[in-house]
């Protein structure tokens, strides 16, 4: 018996969500991340990486560049409206204000900049 799961198809199931990929964008110092830098990070091949990678550039998760002969860096796309910028987005808030990212706390908007009647 395989140690791998599969899926009902037969399939390997997936290890690597594309959420635990965007997190590693997000903790990244860096503005881009190599498919070997992400695949040691995650624990799976550079191949399933680059393969997963290549699925998320179609759905404009993620792009690319090749920088060298056989060099291909990837990042997030930071236009306004992305599924990924709005992933991103929304996981800087939790992580700054936690489980009152709706305001539902007394004092959770102190410090913050007045923004006027009009805002």
């Amino acid at each position: 018996m395989s140690e791998y799961p599969r899926d009902g198809g037969g399939r390997f199931a997936e290890k690597v969500s594309e959420r635990d990929i965007l997190d590693l964008f997000a903790e990244a110092d860096a503005p881009f991340l190599t498919a070997p830098e992400i695949a040691a990070r995650v624990g799976v091949t550079r191949q399933a990486i680059t393969y997963r990678l290549k699925r998320m550039q179609e759905k404009g998760l993620v792009d690319r560049k090749d920088v060298g002969s056989n060099a291909v860096v990837w990042w997030v796309p930071d236009e306004e409206g992305s599924r990924a910028a709005s992933y991103l987005s929304w996981k800087a808030i939790d992580e700054r204000y936690g489980d009152d990212r709706f305001g539902q706390n007394p004092g959770w908007a102190e410090g913050l900049e007045d923004l006027g009647e009009n805002a």
